[in-house]
């Protein structure tokens, strides 16, 4: 481990003022050292991942002294909200951004604040599993940043539609392609023709497991949306596998999928 430390820091101070790219996923023997030489080091850095690294908050924090950073993955890490504000606030260029499965971020909406007051061209966000992410996050993600493109929400139990959130969302990102609401039971009918009315582009839709969406409203969305290729409805009981045949008929261009097995 202490050979691979030592290949790595040689490598960030040799080469790492032409780094624009750096793919660390998985990477165990990164450690603090390793991001304070990186954050000194590589100052056109533009595209870093780092999911499931084992790094701490304070083994992250170096992260804020970068500046031109567009494309950042910390998925399933230790990263928290002052250190991921940090981040945030240094980096405005910010387009693409994996917080899914960042347990240690206790207020995912003080985050989405931040995030929203300085990074308002993002295109795409993963927040699978964010716990603490509620609909007033997702209200003020929606908001401030109308660019967005792709968008993970999925298993976030403290999503309701009844806050108007989906809607909200829906009518402000109309640019949106990708939309997962993986396991959110509340997402209705109401949510689903704000995607017709509001996001012809769209081309991916995730809505397994909700009870309330109807095959009207399906139907809707594949005909408003010209460019829709997938549509995942497993587990949605009102779309029964008549029905789901009957929609891969009248939309052939479009793969419905469908599983009721676990």
């Amino acid at each position: 481990m202490c050979q691979k430390i030592i290949v790595s820091f040689s490598f960030i101070k040799t080469c790492g003022f032409n780094v624009t790219c750096l793919r660390l996923a998985c990477c165990q023997f990164i450690q603090k050292e390793s991001i304070d030489a990186i954050a000194a080091t590589c100052s056109t850095l533009k595209e870093l991942d780092l999911q499931s690294c084992t790094l701490s908050a304070d083994g992250l924090s170096g992260l804020s002294k970068l500046s031109t950073l567009t494309s950042l993955n910390l998925y399933r890490t230790q990263v928290t909200v002052s250190v991921m504000q940090s981040i945030a606030r240094a980096n405005p260029g910010l387009l693409h951004l994996n917080l899914g499965a960042c347990n240690k971020i206790a207020a995912f909406d003080d985050v989405m604040e931040t995030i929203g007051e300085n990074c308002k061209d993002l295109h795409s966000v993963d927040l699978w599993r964010a716990r603490s992410f509620t609909s007033l996050g997702l209200i003020l993600l929606a908001e401030n940043c109308p660019n967005l493109v792709e968008l993970d929400l999925g298993w976030i139990n403290a999503l309701h539609s009844g806050s108007r959130c989906f809607i909200t969302l829906f009518e402000n990102c109309k640019n949106l392609q990708k939309i997962f609401l993986t396991a959110i039971r509340s997402v209705n009918e109401k949510d689903m023709e704000a995607i017709a009315n509001n996001c012809p582009n769209m081309q991916q839709v995730d809505i397994l497991g909700t009870s309330k969406v109807s095959p009207s409203s399906v139907t809707k969305i594949a005909m408003s949306c010209k460019s829709l290729c997938l549509f995942d409805v497993s587990f949605c009981s009102q779309l029964t596998s008549e029905v789901v045949d009957d929609l891969q008929h009248q939309f052939p261009h479009v793969s419905f999928k469908r599983s009721f097995s676990t």
